[in-house]
């Protein structure tokens, strides 16, 4: 997509990678010595690579940066173990991704396992433009409801939020992942609505600035 970067990491020997949760992410290291997470976008059971999304900041001094401007195929890389901080419950009668921008990386993820599990689920991706939706060609294979929003201002966005949301009922899980100003709107309309602390997951991107 437009400013956003994909990278494949795979073994050397051509092994199995190790096996992760949807959500999860790993630390992976550059060239000029900084470590960065960033989140798989992988569906279940597919080990030979991990596929990472990367947005090229203009202002970054460090990760975004190292990564478009100097890693190439072929480069070794050493990458952690992948940990996961934002988890995807398996009990819910309806889950509820909701991303923004390159947030959509760990909900892409979730939304294969539950696609493959024939769980139900629906996917709101919000972007700036049509051209800025990363991994679209991804997210057009998938079965369940999956749309993008492209182009709304903040009120729009948060009436289609509560929308989407609607009164929360029992077992219903909503997972957020985007910038710090979306992912607090999104919970204060939960909150609104009625959806408890317990119901709503989110993890915060933050722009590669240092």
């Amino acid at each position: 997509a437009d400013g956003v970067i994909g990278f494949e990491l795979a073994d050397r020997d051509g092994k199995h990678l190790p096996t992760f949760q949807p959500g999860a992410h790993i630390d992976l290291h550059l060239p000029n010595g900084l470590v960065r997470q960033y989140s798989i976008t992988n569906g279940p059971g597919d080990l030979l690579s991990y596929v990472i999304g990367v947005k090229a900041e203009t202002a970054s001094k460090g990760g975004s940066k190292v990564l478009v401007e100097t890693v190439r195929e072929g480069d070794v890389l050493a990458i952690s173990e992948p940990r996961n901080n934002f988890p995807l419950r398996r009990d819910a009668t309806r889950t509820v991704l909701i991303a923004g921008g390159i947030g959509i990386t760990p909900l892409l993820s979730m939304a294969r396992f539950l696609d493959k599990s024939s769980l139900p689920y629906e996917l709101h991706y919000f972007v700036r433009s049509g051209e800025s939706a990363a991994f679209k060609n991804e997210l057009d294979v998938l079965h369940g409801t999956a749309e993008t929003h492209a182009g709304m201002g903040r009120d729009a966005i948060g009436a289609k939020v509560s929308a989407i949301l609607g009164p929360w009922q029992f077992a219903n899980h909503v997972y957020i992942c985007g910038p710090g100003a979306m992912l607090e709107m999104v919970q204060n309309t939960a909150s609104t609505l009625g959806w408890p602390d317990e119901a709503v997951h989110f993890e915060y991107f933050q722009n590669d600035k240092v």
